[in-house]
């Protein structure tokens, strides 16, 4: 929610920011939020409610998601299924498919609302000979999300390719350079998107290691792994984040498979129609395909092409074999298939046998194989008996059900029951009300917005996290996927995680945090124990209680420091990187880390050996006094910049603590002066003595090349459009 309606406010008001100093210490604004849907036309829906109606507009818009989902996989399916009951039919089997309900909770059904385009357009340049349709929707894929996009274009590329060995689908030399030319202007057209996407990935943190030996690319780490991918076939899913059947391995984010997306199950049917379809058909495309994708699915190198390569285990792309599956069980169901009592006992089957399984080891017992289990025992057996629930149904329905007129409604009446009934078992673990709503629609008193966006930043305990973004505030830490990888740098030179800065005082000291916002359930009355009794925050000893809005206590830090600080010493990254992991962070409030250290023999000096140590608390909290006595005055940003002013009365080497990126200039009274990386991902700003105005500028040659080639690909691809249209008219004639 706060994403959404913090990317509603600057797209209302036409305003895209080069660079977002809200974003924890700082990000560029397209690599924070491309990936969050942001030129996605449900975030441009959003943005035609009033601001204190958008909150309420969620579930009209979510509705609204699966009802594009399922339209579009109709568009796709009614291509294959003779009569419009199995192509709908079709449609529910992947709009509520496993996939969809276990990433419920994420964004990723903007794409997958339109990902049944693509490969309908295909078909329709292939076999139809239309013309546009196909760049146009690589456009509107691209556009959505970049991350989805990326492995749309990989499936695609598969599926033209297996699709090639039917008969039926036979391209000329025409089509095909037709067809590449609206591959190419749809993907220039959609450059504002994908040229600083392409920037961000090529650089980001959270790419993950490449696979170290032919083991590891040919068999997963674990056994425990194809368990879960047979699961995710033939039984309704586990949400994200737990594993109720099979254990995980390394279930701490991002190894295992918790986070991983898996899931295909398709409702009341589960692989049932797609044996049933293969048994039938088994030189058919769709087979192949099927196969192909089972193969991937089990292989790992394989599957890492769809994470550019990343030995991280993800499943994020089954999305696209389940539309496939979804309309094999169509046409099986369509063409009577004689295996479709075959294929419903092996689903059957399969159900039992988990449930065997269960029986005999349950999740809880098995600690000798598996590293860690995140396991809802209501959960497993609700979805065992969901998933035996629906074949058995099926069957009963293929021996009972007579083969007359009225069959393909009834079924696809039992499909969207299935397809509702699933939906709301997984609504009933994956969602539930908001206990604390007002840690969302809380405030942020106009007092301190004042003060913090001027000085300073703010931190959140877990019930208040990302909430700085509706207040316009600059936060030290943020959720997001994306992670500028200059301060990724700065977190592995000292040792932490992006989500342990909450829990960390001296990275907060660092990162110039003035403000404590700890969520108070309505539980709570006496106002001394918020901190800890907020869950994850035990701050107590660092932060003062300063106000009480009835909803959220702010605390003020006791060694404060504002942004733009002064030291007194630097010392080089590699005396720095010598010292034990526990005394970085806190000496790095003693002493500016710089690689190259010549660029401040001017304004610094050495620390000495014998500093080179960790600091008592008291220490420390000495050390931020000394910070704090040396800074600058009016510190403010705006939407490409960070502004300050400066008294000093001798030359000083400024540090902000922003993520550090080649796309800022630094200037001193208008004058250009070299921007100096340092404590690893931040920067530092020289500026003689006495009174100075620094403004420090960021521009996104990625977005200007990305809007050039964008205009390049519009204009093309409306000129091939008109040639298309004169060229057909002429034929006609």
């Amino acid at each position: 929610m706060p994403f959404t309606i913090y990317l509603i406010e600057h797209l209302r008001e036409m305003d895209l920011p080069q660079f977002d100093f809200n974003a924890g210490t700082g990000l560029d604004f397209f690599s924070a939020y491309l990936f969050y849907n942001l030129f996605s036309p449900f975030t441009f829906i959003y943005a035609l409610f009033p601001n204190g109606a958008v909150i309420y507009a969620f579930t009209f818009v979510i509705a609204l998601k699966f009802g594009v989902c399922a339209l579009s996989a109709y568009i796709y399916a009614s291509r294959f299924c003779k009569r419009s009951e199995y192509a709908v039919l079709c449609a529910m089997l992947y709009a509520y498919s496993g996939y969809n309900m276990a990433n419920f909770l994420f964004h990723y059904l903007d794409a997958l609302a339109f990902f049944p385009l693509l490969p309908a357009a295909l078909e329709a340049a292939v076999i139809d000979k239309r013309r546009c349709v196909f760049g146009l929707s690589v456009m509107l894929c691209a556009f959505i999300n970049y991350y989805f996009f990326g492995m749309e274009v990989i499936f695609i590329v598969i599926y033209f390719l297996v699709r090639l060995t039917d008969e039926k689908f036979r391209i000329n030399f025409k089509d095909f350079c037709c067809l590449g030319a609206e591959s190419v202007l749809g993907v220039m057209a959609a450059g504002i998107v994908l040229i600083p996407a392409a920037a961000y990935i090529i650089t980001s943190p959270r790419l993950g290691e490449p696979f170290g030996n032919i083991r590891d690319m040919l068999l997963y780490e674990t056994p425990w792994r194809y368990a879960r991918i047979f699961q995710a076939m033939f039984t309704m899913p586990d949400l994200q984040g737990y594993t109720n059947i099979f254990p995980d391995y390394k279930g701490v984010y991002p190894n295992g498979s918790r986070w991983s997306s898996l899931g295909m199950y398709l409702p009341m049917f589960g692989m049932s129609g797609v044996i049933a379809y293969a048994l039938s058909n088994k030189k058919s495309w769709f087979t192949k395909l099927a196969a192909i994708c089972i193969i991937i699915a089990i292989i790992p190198v394989f599957n890492s092409i769809f994470s550019v390569g990343s030995s991280v285990y993800y499943a994020r792309w089954m999305f696209a074999p389940t539309l496939i599956m979804s309309v094999m069980t169509g046409l099986a169901l369509e063409n009577d298939s004689k295996y479709f009592k075959a294929g419903t006992v092996v689903q059957m089957s399969a159900t039992v046998l988990m449930i065997i399984f269960c029986i005999i080891f349950p999740i809880e017992k098995l600690t000798i194989w598996q590293s860690d289990a995140y396991y809802n025992n209501i959960m497993k057996w609700m979805q065992l008996a969901v998933t035996f629930a629906g074949a058995a149904i099926v069957f009963a329905v293929l021996l009972k059900m007579k083969r007359d007129g009225s069959f393909p409604l009834k079924m696809l009446t039992l499909t969207v029951a299935a397809a509702f009934s699933l939906s709301e078992a997984t609504l009933l673990f994956g969602m539930s009300e908001n206990p604390y709503p007002e840690a969302i629609t809380s405030s942020y008193p106009e007092e301190f917005n004042t003060e913090i966006s001027k000085s300073g930043r703010i931190t959140t305990d877990s019930n208040t996290e990302n909430r700085n973004l509706l207040w316009n505030v600059p936060a030290v830490y943020i959720l997001n996927t994306t992670i500028s990888p200059y301060f990724n740098e700065y977190m592995d030179a000292v040792g932490i995680e992006n989500g342990d800065i909450p829990e960390n005082y001296h990275v907060q000291c660092l990162l110039s945090a003035e403000e404590l916002a700890v969520y108070v359930p309505p539980y709570l009355s006496d106002d001394t124990g918020f901190i800890e009794s907020a869950g994850n925050l035990h701050m107590g000893e660092y932060y003062d209680l300063h106000c009480f809005d009835g909803n959220i206590a702010y605390y003020r830090n006791k060694n404060f420091v504002p942004m733009g600080f002064c030291y007194e010493y630097f010392v080089s990254g590699e005396e720095f990187m010598a010292l034990d992991k526990d005394a970085r962070v806190k000496l790095m409030l003693k002493a500016m880390v710089l690689e190259d250290t010549a660029a401040a023999e001017e304004y610094l000096s050495p620390l000495p050996e014998e500093e080179l140590r960790d600091l008592s608390d008291k220490e420390f909290a000495e050390e931020c006094a000394k910070r704090a006595e040396k800074t600058v005055s009016g510190y403010y940003t705006d939407d490409d910049s960070y502004n300050a002013e400066t008294d000093f009365s001798e030359p000083e080497l400024v540090f902000f603590s922003v993520a550090y990126d080649k796309g800022f200039t630094a200037y001193v009274d208008g004058e250009e002066v070299p921007l100096i990386k340092a404590n690893f991902g931040f920067q530092a700003i020289p500026v003689p003595a006495g009174k100075h105005t620094i403004k420090c500028v960021y521009h996104s040659l990625p977005r200007d090349i990305g809007g050039i080639v964008s205009v390049s690909g519009a204009l093309g691809m409306t000129a091939y459009s008109i040639i298309m249209i004169i060229s057909k008219r002429k034929r006609t004639v």
